[in-house]
């Protein structure tokens, strides 16, 4: 007769992993964005919709870029700048998500998810909002 385990998250393990889980929303919001942009086709003026929608799931996984000066500056330093910042951001919500997701010890990847999501959420938001200023701001 075989006993059946229940696993249980260990807290140190989302703690080490859960920084690096975090790259997981980027990295694929950053694989559908090739994928829009590059991949589906469209010719001429039927490439804006896939192109903005590109240039949304970009600007998602990258939320520093707008402060960086992405996209009226284009230069190798902005690009630089917006991609680390970002880089380090994601970073740091996946610590404070894996740190608040242990704070309980029956803490789990689902509660990982839950807590990331809603740090998500608000950065999301703000670039929404940023997006918003600069769609009023720039037709004066």
């Amino acid at each position: 007769m075989t006993s059946t385990r229940i696993v249980v998250a260990r807290p140190g393990q989302i703690r080490r992993l859960g920084p690096l889980a975090a790259l997981l929303v980027p990295g694929a919001l950053l694989l559908l964005a090739g994928f829009a942009f590059f991949v589906y086709p469209c010719d001429g003026s039927t490439c804006v919709k896939p192109t903005l929608f590109s240039y949304l799931l970009v600007l998602l996984a990258t939320p520093t870029a707008l402060i960086a000066g992405l996209p009226w500056f284009l230069h190798p330093l902005n690009l630089g700048i917006a991609m680390a910042s970002s880089l380090l951001l994601w970073l740091l919500l996946g610590r404070w998500a894996a740190r608040r997701a242990t704070e309980d010890v029956d803490g789990t990847w689902r509660t990982f998810a839950g807590e990331l999501a809603f740090m998500i959420a608000g950065v999301w938001g703000g670039i929404v909002v940023g997006l918003a200023i600069v769609g009023l701001w720039l037709p004066h």
